[in-house]
């Protein structure tokens, strides 16, 4: 799976996103409404992106009537429902994070919806994730050191399948750090409650924590993938680098894959197949368009688009993956009795 991953990479990086399509390739979504569901709050760093595609795609196709909002709770699985049961009379698109694969991978059972049925229009960009902490316990927080018994640092979460949930688990198994997860808390309590000195760790996009770690008040301690990272977060350690001996490989490489092209657009599986060929044209040109990159550049963002193709590929390798999915599902659930207290480690 590592090295397929690296040839989409290699791919992605010497192909060139056509700049502009041809007229009729965008026909199919002429005169249509286009619901824009964001799976996140407003504000958040997907919201942004997602904003920002709507506006340039109501410049490219100004016949298309856009709607956007925001269904943010269940790490994605809300805003995915409803994106899963729309109907044929309006082109439903969702703007998601990597979050939702582990979704998929622990919960597919329990889901209302199956990943594999969505039509994958494009990635937009990665998602730079990181655990960062507090400098008053960065001797608890070094990934190559095996930490002495006593209390976890602690980190917060949305619910139990949010992505920074499953990362923290996953850090407990992979790692010599100890988090314990504690749900419950909004995205802007976890920030407030971190910074306040009433959590310990957090882990998200590095986006998020910037202005907090420009002024040192956190430290990035730990790194998911490689791509699209400031020098100040390519200082700390990747996963791979600190992975404990003997862990799962496909496991630790999932998790730098997820970051490395996190943040994603879908659309319903409703969606025709000359419907998803325009969407997949539309977003070929909204990538390259001027105003976009400008927005980009103005949130601290950096574009690294990945084309439908390439996407499809890509979450075809690793939900079809059934051997790998069983490893995450091991690791996941070590990492949750780590957490839970109740062994300090599984192997």
């Amino acid at each position: 799976m590592a090295r397929i991953f690296q040839w989409f990479i290699l791919v992605a990086l010497f192909t060139l996103v056509p700049g502009v399509a041809l007229a009729d390739e965008l026909a199919a979504l002429r005169g249509q409404t286009i619901r824009m569901i964001v799976a996140h709050r407003a504000g958040n760093t997907t919201d942004t992106m997602a904003r920002l595609f709507a506006a340039t795609v109501e410049k490219l196709v100004p016949e298309a009537a856009v709607r956007i909002q925001n269904l943010d709770g269940s790490g994605g699985t809300l805003a995915l429902n409803e994106i899963y049961g729309a109907g044929p009379s309006s082109i439903t698109l969702g703007f998601v994070n990597s979050g939702v694969v582990y979704s998929q991978a622990t919960l597919d059972e329990k889901l209302a919806y199956d990943l594999t049925k969505f039509r994958w229009i494009g990635a937009l960009a990665g998602s730079q994730r990181v655990l960062v902490v507090r400098k008053g316990v960065l001797e608890l927080a070094d990934p190559h050191k095996k930490q002495p018994s006593g209390k976890p640092l602690v980190a917060l979460t949305t619910t139990a399948n949010a992505h920074n949930y499953m990362d923290g688990l996953l850090i407990n198994n992979l790692t010599n750090i100890r988090l314990k997860m504690v749900t419950g808390f909004k995205t802007e309590q976890q920030d407030a409650m971190l910074l306040a000195g009433d959590a310990d760790a957090g882990i998200g996009t590095y986006e998020n924590y910037r202005v907090a770690i420009e002024s040192g008040d956190l430290v990035p301690v730990l790194r998911f993938g490689s791509l699209g990272y400031p020098e100040a977060a390519m200082k700390a350690p990747a996963l791979a680098d600190v992975a404990r001996s003997g862990a799962p490989k496909d496991v630790v490489s999932i998790s730098a894959q997820l970051s490395d092209m996190g943040r994603y657009v879908l659309a319903a599986p409703s969606t025709t197949d000359e419907q998803t060929a325009a969407l997949q044209a539309l977003f070929n040109n909204v990538v390259v368009d001027a105003d976009y990159l400008k927005g980009f550049a103005a949130a601290h963002m950096m574009s690294e688009p990945r084309d439908g193709a390439a996407l499809t590929k890509f979450m075809a390798d690793i939900l079809g993956n059934a051997s790998a999915i069983a490893a995450l599902k091991s690791e996941l659930a070590c990492g949750q009795r780590i957490s839970d207290e109740k062994q300090a480690a599984c192997r």
